[in-house]
């Protein structure tokens, strides 16, 4: 008899060591899931921003500075280019205006150009006309 109860006692015993081990086990991948869980959480974070910042491009509002002199240069040198660009455009469409009230016989426009005019000017030009 105590032979048995010896025998149930070391199987008990190894039982709790067990369990112990099991529980240690738990703990670690616990934590270890976690981790992984704050690592997924952070490269998704990561990986959004980069996308937002991505989309922002040069229509965004952040805009970083090319960082050498060269590029500086390039960038400057492009922006002219548009700028140009814009101000042909406004100027072509000025004179297809002009064109289209020679063609239907009104009277020509004023000094100042049409009433359109670049997007910028709309706030100025509706402060000067009256209602």
């Amino acid at each position: 008899m105590e032979a048995r109860l010896k025998t149930r006692e070391e199987a008990i015993a190894a039982d709790a060591r067990h369990r112990h081990a099991m529980e240690r086990q738990v703990v670690r991948l616990q934590g270890e899931a976690n981790g992984l869980r704050a690592r997924l959480a952070s490269a998704l974070a990561a990986k959004a921003a980069a996308a937002a910042s991505k989309a922002a491009g040069p229509a965004g509002e952040e805009h970083t500075a090319p960082a050498s002199p060269q590029a500086r240069r390039e960038a400057r040198a492009a922006s002219l280019r548009l700028q140009r660009e814009v101000v042909d455009l406004w100027d072509a469409l000025r004179r297809s205006d002009e064109e289209l009230r020679a063609l239907q016989g009104s009277p020509p426009a004023s000094p100042h150009g049409p009433k359109r005019g670049p997007p910028h000017a709309k706030g100025q030009r509706a402060a000067a006309e009256p209602g």
